[in-house]
């Protein structure tokens, strides 16, 4: 079993907080000690065994003190490591759309410049089909004024 499956700690506030380490182990050592004031008063023993219990119970806070601060280090550590899955996460999360968002602005991009190049090649061909009729009237009116010219010089 973990040290932090052993505690269940609530809110020290209002705010939302969570386990406060200072505020158990405060409360951990006023606890013992007032036990152990308590022990003393009511269970007459001579100087020797009060030193044993006193020292007994000075070991026994000093191990759930350590406890304590074990269960407030795994649940710190498996905090951070649930926060840098949840970051990792949404780091891959961002990348990957925005990955998605710059290939369909390729995409568009690649597609509109095929359109535009097919478009300008289209518009080419008209007006080199219309400046070639533009240039064949030219010769053919050219060569009917040239004719009149001719036969109103001979007539």
């Amino acid at each position: 079993m973990h040290p932090e499956d052993q505690f269940e700690f609530a809110p020290t506030d209002d705010s939302g907080g969570g386990f406060d380490a200072t505020q158990f182990v405060a409360g951990l050592v006023a606890g013992a000690a007032i036990g152990a004031a308590l022990a003393l008063l009511f269970a007459p023993q001579t100087g020797e065994e009060s030193r044993q219990t006193i020292a007994e119970a000075g070991a026994t806070l000093r191990d759930r003190a350590g406890d304590a601060v074990a269960a407030a280090s795994a649940k710190s550590a498996h905090a951070v490591d649930t926060a840098r899955e949840k970051v990792s996460g949404a780091y891959e999360s961002v990348t990957g759309k925005a990955s998605d968002v710059i290939t369909e602005a390729r995409t568009s991009v690649d597609e509109w410049v095929s359109k535009s190049k097919q478009t300008l090649g289209e518009t080419r061909q008209r007006l080199d089909a219309a400046l070639n009729a533009g240039v064949e009237a030219y010769d053919d009116k050219r060569s009917e004024l040239n004719a009149e010219v001719d036969e109103a010089i001979d007539a």
